[in-house]
């Protein structure tokens, strides 16, 4: 998806977990809760302190940057931020957290003022299995990092485009990225989970053991059932051909273009990755393609979309590796923009990640806090001539720095049902839309700004299927448990009220426990 700056793209997921960076390549040892409780200290802070992991507490001089995520439109101010590097940590923290009537919260979105953030950056631990093709990883790893561990061995994942998306925050909103037509999304590649519940226990989900549990945090929300310290990932051997490919033409050619390629994009060869873009004065079709660059042509020109209406696009494709492919949408060629380690994240721009990024690669740059709005929906009848010219004038006229972008499914999500995991969005779905503003901190200016992604809730929402992606939070839907889940919705509510009664794993818009069944 196209960037507002330089960079081609944006990220396909910022459901994200802070700080990620490699660590010895050792399994996790899993451990039961420390033997002692809340009780045995006078206060919050002495008993945070007494689990050994690192404490920055309000008056500690690197708070105001410790409790910043990437995006910073709405500020949070936690009792204090925790760095586990260890299961036995996290179980400790969240019996702290709840004996002093705090609630703990990964770090992977929104946070209360009366909260412990758990922020797992410190946990990546992994170990790669060369037979079985598969990976024990800690739950901090960056997807950046992590696509270049893993080729080091011969494999990858289908995960996002940014190298900054956190792989647990992923997982949880389900996690659509470059060839997940072909695979699916990054939660329906995990084998087991290991999971700190609400009462401090440490549980192993999977297919056999807590199979419920297994099912919600795939795709389920994050946050919201326990802390995810480990997962085992099923791999994908590295892909040996990677065409990337990027087709644009003027804003005028858009109303043709996007019939073509919505009509087309959900019907396309499942190893094609085709995404289409809107911008003020652009109408991109950019993908990825597992083949050749004249193999690709051939597809697109098929599809009428090389030739639109007597209009050739400016037109590149690019034979290059699984890594150059990845680097490509992080939108620079050179694979050190993978390299995200431990403190990745500025509010002024520029400079190096300097903490603990992955050795034998060239540190990757700082990535600026983002101020920006977004929106998603999901589509599953095609959009008339009438509704492709709503969504091109409200791109038009966007008062601000804008995209809209949207990502094809059909391919292997055509035949699965919709409870195949918790992430909903599958068979019957076309396409799904993100659409963005970047704000600029001027109140008078972003109440503009805002308003016009409003009116797409009005303009836009009522000719899609009424359901959102999970990953974008917006804090505007009406009923957003509906709009993630969907039909998955009432299963959600009876796991958590299984797993999380008095609902200690919470934020504003995560799945509630059902009182009716406590």
């Amino acid at each position: 998806m196209v960037e507002h700056n330089s960079k081609i793209f944006v990220c396909l997921l910022l459901t994200i977990f802070l700080a990620l960076f490699i660590s010895n390549e050792t399994q996790f040892v899993v451990s039961q809760p420390q033997p002692t409780t809340a009780k045995t200290y006078k206060s919050v802070e002495e008993c945070l302190a007494a689990t050994g992991a690192k404490i920055v507490l309000a008056s500690d001089p690197l708070y105001q940057e410790a409790r910043l995520g990437e995006r910073i439109r709405v500020q949070h101010y936690p009792t204090a931020i925790t760095f586990p590097t260890n299961t036995s940590q996290v179980q400790a923290l969240v019996l702290c957290s709840t004996g002093f009537q705090h609630k703990p919260i990964p770090r992977n979105g929104g946070h209360s003022d009366n909260s412990i953030v758990i922020d797992v950056s410190k946990m990546v631990d992994i170990s790669i299995n060369q037979n079985a093709k598969t990976a024990i990883v800690g739950a901090g790893w960056r997807i950046g990092p992590l696509y270049l561990r893993l080729d080091q061995e011969g494999f990858t994942i289908v995960a996002g485009t940014c190298p900054s998306v956190g792989l647990s925050g992923l997982i949880a909103a389900g996690g659509y990225g470059i060839q997940s037509r072909q695979y699916g999304v990054t939660g329906d590649l995990v084998a087991e989970a290991k999971v700190v519940t609400a009462d401090g226990n440490l549980v192993n989900a999977n297919a056999q053991q807590n199979s419920d549990l297994f099912w919600a945090v795939r795709g389920g929300g994050g946050g919201t059932f326990g802390i995810v310290t480990q997962w085992t990932l099923n791999l994908i051997p590295s892909w040996k051909q990677n065409t990337v490919f990027k087709l644009t033409y003027p804003l005028q050619s858009a109303l043709t273009g996007f019939k073509l390629w919505s009509e087309w994009a959900p019907k396309s060869p499942n190893n094609v990755s085709a995404f289409a873009q809107l911008n003020q004065n652009e109408f991109i079709i950019v993908g990825h393609f597992l083949g050749t660059p004249d193999q690709i042509k051939s597809i697109l020109d098929a599809a009428g979309l090389r030739n639109i209406g007597g209009t050739s696009p400016s037109e590149t494709y690019q034979l290059t590796t699984n890594i150059g492919a990845r680097a490509y949408f992080a939108g620079n060629e050179d694979q050190s923009v993978l390299n995200i380690g431990t403190s990745p994240f500025t509010s002024s721009g520029g400079g190096l990640v300097t903490e603990g990024v992955l050795p034998g690669f060239p540190a990757g740059p700082k990535v600026r806090r983002e101020l920006e709005k977004t929106k998603s929906m999901y589509f599953d009848k095609p959009l008339t001539s009438d509704q492709v010219k709503v969504i091109i004038d409200l791109i038009a006229r966007s008062p601000g720095a804008s995209y809209a972008a949207f990502d094809p499914y059909g391919g292997i999500f055509a035949g699965q049902p919709s409870d195949l995991t918790a992430f909903p969005h599958r068979a019957g779905t076309l396409f799904g839309l993100q659409v963005s503003i970047f704000l600029t901190g001027d109140q008078a200016k972003d109440k503009v700004d805002l308003d016009w992604i409003k009116s797409w809730d009005a303009l836009v929402r009522p000719f899609s299927n009424g359901y959102s992606y999970q990953g974008y939070v917006d804090a505007d839907l009406q009923n957003p448990q509906n709009s993630y889940f969907a039909n998955n919705l009432q299963r959600l509510q009876e796991i958590k009220t299984k797993y999380d009664l008095n609902n200690i794993f919470s934020n504003p818009q995560s799945v509630k426990p059902d009182s009716s069944l406590g």
